[in-house]
């Protein structure tokens, strides 16, 4: 007999307004290029949904870009944080700072179960995870003068 949550806990993750699936297309507004975060300025804030019995509950399952330095407080409510702060000794490169952004979207997704599309949605705050991916992902950005890659497959003689 399936477990029944009582009524002040959600059923599902599927319950919770934030991590409810969105239908194809319907991607959250994107922010100007300009509005995004350096990645040496932001803090990413996760809540693993293995996490939620140690007095996370509130913000199991949730990703949350903001600026450094936190001065409401707001990463407190998370149990994990990455980011600018880990990258204090030195001044990244914008391909580097790609490469690590993309790195920590990896180790939230594989290592810490969280789900891709609600990383995905937090880290488009992050200027150089907007440049790193795919342009055909939704959220992407291209730096100025940055030509497409292909792989020669619309060449057309």
């Amino acid at each position: 007999m399936p477990d029944v949550a009582s009524p002040s806990e959600p059923a599902s993750l599927a319950d919770r307004p934030a991590l409810r699936r969105r239908g194809p297309g319907r991607w959250p507004k994107e922010p100007a290029l300009a509005d995004t975060i350096p990645f040496e300025d932001a803090l990413v804030c996760w809540t693993p949904l293995s996490e939620a019995a140690s007095g996370f509950r509130a913000t199991a399952g949730q990703v949350e870009v903001m600026a450094l330095p936190d001065r409401t407080g707001r990463s407190e409510a998370y149990a994990c944080h990455a980011g600018g702060s880990e990258v204090t000794d030195h001044h990244l490169t914008a391909r580097k700072a790609g490469v690590e952004a993309l790195r920590l979207f990896n180790r939230l997704v594989l290592g810490d179960g969280m789900r891709p599309r609600v990383v995905h949605e937090a880290m488009i705050r992050i200027r150089e995870y907007c440049l790193a991916i795919d342009p055909e992902i939704p959220g992407a950005r291209r730096a100025q003068g940055r030509r497409r890659e292909s792989n020669g497959d619309d060449y057309v003689a």
